[in-house]
């Protein structure tokens, strides 16, 4: 079908905790990130766009299925195209990897005794929090119904990404809190060919440029966002003090440093929420046994995730508990 029109949205996707984003390689950790061919950390558009497809949930079923032409199916092309989104300002000279990435370590706790499996301890690479990616999607529309269909859903995605107190999450890890990302920087135009044919050649020109300007009047009243599905969620907001002193280990391996220190990312000192997690499944599972109610063990499995070793299967927690700057 020929194309009568395009929607672009560009800006910076800003990382609000780590990401991991895993490449199946274990070359420098058990589990490397995903690098561009110059050695750069990046954020896959296949990764991308399968987290902006799972999290927009509209109210209106019918909507929602029109929304299916969108995203494309088997049987239908996609009319949304997106870049691999590729590292700002990585490091020129590569000095020092951990300008890009950091290293984290991990081990499985076993629930019954409270200590550490035998041979369980890992490590994984992160891309760490505030490294800044550059976006680039264009969705195209080759007829009257699919052009609102494309204006309302890009407006739609900007409006996802673009919210900070709620969050979209990619990668792995997510239920850690890791992979949070909001848009800043948005830049959007719409790109009539059929009736503005100057648009192709402004279209064109501002590729080459990399730089797009918001045209507010290119955008017609009657195209609003979708309805977004409100998340049922139950949060909890909570400020801690420490009573002590805390040590959440990370390994260091030069010779003039020590052998750990409280974990950091980018000189930060961090609450991970691996860790928090940890502690709040220990005394809640600690509390269900001394009211006898073994029973309920099980339920916790649902929340907080479970591991079958025999059966080799594992279950995705339904808890999420945000990495914290200290």
């Amino acid at each position: 079908m020929t194309t009568i029109g395009k929607v672009v949205l560009r800006g910076t996707i800003q990382l609000l905790s780590a990401l991991h984003i895993g490449s199946g390689q274990d070359e420098w950790t058990d589990m490397d990130i995903v690098l561009d061919h110059q050695g750069n950390p990046m954020i896959p558009a296949s990764s991308f766009v399968g987290a902006l497809k799972n999290s927009v949930q509209l109210v209106d079923g019918k909507e929602q299925k029109d929304l299916d032409l969108f995203w494309g199916s088997q049987e239908q092309e996609s009319l949304l195209i997106c870049s691999n989104l590729t590292l700002m300002s990585p490091s020129p000279q590569k000095e020092a990897e951990t300008d890009m990435i950091e290293v984290r370590d991990g081990v499985a706790i076993n629930s019954q005794t409270g200590m550490a499996e035998d041979k369980s301890k890992f490590d994984y690479q992160i891309v760490p929090l505030e490294s800044q990616f550059e976006l680039y999607l264009e969705a195209h529309y080759h007829d009257e119904e699919s052009k609102i269909l494309v204006l309302r859903a890009m407006q739609t995605l900007r409006q996802l990404l673009e919210s900070c107190k709620n969050p979209l999450s990619i990668g792995a890890r997510s239920n850690n809190g890791l992979g949070q990302i909001c848009l800043k920087d948005a830049q959007m135009q719409h790109f009539d060919f059929e009736k503005r044919p100057k648009d192709v050649f402004t279209w064109l020109s501002s590729v080459e440029a990399g730089k797009v300007k918001i045209v507010e009047e290119n955008f017609p009243s009657d195209t609003k966002p979708f309805d977004l599905k409100l998340p049922c969620n139950f949060e909890i907001n909570a400020t801690f003090h420490l009573k002590t002193a805390l040590l959440i280990r990370q390994y260091l391996y030069e010779a003039h440093q020590p052998d750990s220190r409280h974990i950091r990312s980018k000189g930060k000192d961090l609450l991970p929420g691996s860790s928090l997690k940890g502690a709040i499944r220990k005394r809640a599972e600690r509390i269900l046994k001394t009211l006898k109610t073994g029973k309920n063990i099980v339920k916790f499995d649902h929340l907080f995730g479970d591991v079958d070793k025999k059966e080799k299967t594992q279950r995705k927690g339904r808890l999420q508990v945000n990495e914290q700057i200290i």
